[in-house]
């Protein structure tokens, strides 16, 4: 969509910022699908979805575990404090995501 508006620019109308236009959205088209960014966010989201599981797995097996309860605490706020970091390390290795 903000790719169309460069088709609208005045300098659009130059016929060799036209065919460098065209060409550029031939190239955003062709990386556009399932082996391009496409597939790219389902990756991501998949990844994502990967990750609260294994959280949520992890906080589970604490509930489950025979520990007290200030235990339980204690070990789910150190799950959350470990998920936190490597989100913060992912944003640091990939700024995008």
């Amino acid at each position: 969509e903000t790719a169309l508006k460069a088709c609208d620019a005045p300098a659009a109308a130059d016929p060799e910022i036209g065919a460098r236009v065209v060409r550029s959205l031939k190239v955003l088209a062709a990386n556009a699908g399932l082996s391009g960014m496409v597939g790219g966010q389902c990756a991501d989201i998949e990844a994502e979805q990967i990750v609260n599981e294994t959280l949520s797995s992890r906080i589970e097996a604490i509930d489950d575990a025979a520990l007290s309860p200030e235990d339980k605490a204690k070990a789910k706020e150190h799950v959350r404090q470990v998920d936190e970091h490597l989100r913060s390390l992912e944003k640091i290795v990939d700024p995008t995501s």
